[in-house]
């Protein structure tokens, strides 16, 4: 016989099952599962002492504030309401804060002149055309897109310089009294 075979014959003997052999082995076994037969029966409680052990666990359990009803109080009365102050704040913040801000204006507004106003059926190629005649004149020009079109702003130096007039004039457009020069260019037919 192998050792597989002992092995099997010996669990099957605590089990209660004996292969009928009477061998040291199964002598053992049966031994075994005698002992472990009268340990299991004398650990067994009586009602009375698992009621009793039962109300020890519970006190116990109430003594730690680990039992449900007592965890029930005041804090969690307190995390309640820190849960809703914080999810009005979350809200507000949310509904409130687009309203606060200030919104982004439809174009930069400069002290001096109104811009000039130019319709035109291309208008990215007339301000093109407007701000390289204006740069080769010396001027930086700042061209910005705007929901109503393009707007050009250039920094004028020498009010009084007669070729600036002229490059202006050619466009329709006049040299501003003060500030800037802003015009304006909006799609549409000549």
């Amino acid at each position: 016989m192998s050792e597989h075979d002992d092995d099997r014959r010996w669990v099957e003997a605590i089990a209660g099952r004996p292969g009928g052999a009477d061998d040291a082995a199964e002598r053992e076994a049966a031994a075994v599962r005698e002992a472990l037969l009268a340990a299991r029966a004398g650990d067994a409680m009586s009602a009375r002492e698992s009621e009793q052990g039962l109300d020890r666990l519970l006190e116990r359990l109430r003594r730690e504030r680990l039992l449900g009803e007592e965890r029930a109080g005041p804090p969690r009365r307190w995390m309640a309401w820190a849960a809703a102050t914080a999810t009005l704040l979350v809200v507000a913040g949310v509904v409130l804060w687009p309203q606060l801000q200030q919104p982004e204006p439809d174009e930069i507004v400069v002290r001096g002149a109104p811009p000039q106003e130019l319709v035109d059926a291309r208008p990215a190629e007339r301000a093109a055309r407007l701000a390289a005649e204006l740069e080769a004149l010396g001027l930086t020009v700042v061209r910005r897109e705007t929901r109503g079109g393009l707007l050009l702003e250039a920094l004028i130096e020498k009010r009084d310089d007669p070729r600036l007039a002229e490059a202006l004039a050619r466009q329709g457009l006049r040299v501003p009294q003060s500030g800037p020069l802003l015009v304006r260019i909006t799609e549409g037919k000549r």
